[in-house]
């Protein structure tokens, strides 16, 4: 997740730097609309470009927690399998950043006017400064001294305008970009949550296959046990009857034939007996 936010917030980073350097060199408030275009092109670009490395370290991370519970010594997650991870698409978060608006760097009736305010000073200016030197109010150096002024407030508006204009200019991008980590950051922390909620799901469920597999081999083993133990045992007495009977042999074949009681002998005692 940290890894996430920071790519997002510094792939906005340079979009908001290239934007701001345009409005420095250029003047892009005449077309507006382009530059406008132009930025939210980027952004665009640049938002998908970081849920695609949600996606895919999203199955790293996937990859990663299956080699730790297969426990392969190659060091592969073979017997475990991968989640399907799906990450969705921006679309919904993008749709919701709006246009940015234009900035107002002042009409050019506004300077005609402001224009026409430092011309009539000047006229009045110079003309009052002519009148104690016994020349008329209006006069060529009032008309001229009124003209140049009149320039010089329409060059500094103008100026100050494109300066105004462009500080508007960057605001505006800020904005946007403020916007953008709102809307976009949110959806993909709701992503990163869906991905973290299918990982735990998943290996929760194959860790729990794998604990019944090792139960049942266990249960297995010890009935196994049991079986071969009840077998053993039966096999046991039977060598142990076995073993008997050899040494009722061994003692008749240590005894001489002679001694040996005759078999009709024997007949007769039993049924004497």
């Amino acid at each position: 997740m940290a890894q996430v936010d920071f790519d997002l917030r510094e792939r906005l980073r340079e979009v908001m730097e290239l934007a701001e350097e345009q409005i420095t060199k250029a003047n892009p408030i005449r077309d507006w609309q382009q530059f406008d275009k132009s930025v939210r092109s980027k952004v665009e670009d640049s938002v998908r470009a970081n849920f695609q490395l949600t996606a895919k370290r999203s199955l790293v991370l996937a990859a990663q927690v299956a080699t730790k519970l297969a426990g392969n010594p190659d060091g592969s997650h073979t017997g475990v399998t991968l989640p399907q991870l799906q990450v969705a698409t921006p679309d919904e978060a993008l749709s919701q950043i709006k246009p940015m608006e234009p900035p107002n760097s002042g009409g050019g009736f506004a300077r005609a006017v402001n224009s026409l305010r430092g011309s009539y000073g000047g006229i009045l200016m110079v003309g009052v400064l002519t009148s104690l030197a016994g020349l008329a109010l209006i006069s060529v150096w009032s008309v001229a001294a009124g003209v140049l002024l009149g320039l010089f407030t329409f060059w500094e508006d103008r100026k100050n305008g494109h300066e105004r204009g462009k500080a508007e200019a960057k605001m505006a991008v800020s904005k946007m970009m403020d916007n953008v980590n709102f809307r976009v950051g949110d959806e993909l922390r709701a992503q990163l949550r869906a991905v973290h909620r299918a990982l735990r799901d998943h290996f929760t469920e194959v860790n729990d296959q794998r604990l019944r597999i090792a139960a049942d081999t266990v249960r297995a083993a010890v009935d196994a046990a049991g079986v071969n133990g009840g077998q053993r045992d039966a096999r046991l007495s039977q060598l142990q009857y076995y073993l008997a009977e050899l040494r009722q042999l061994r003692i008749r074949g240590a005894v001489p034939i002679a001694d040996r009681p005759h078999p009709s002998a024997q007949r007769g005692a039993v049924m004497h007996v």
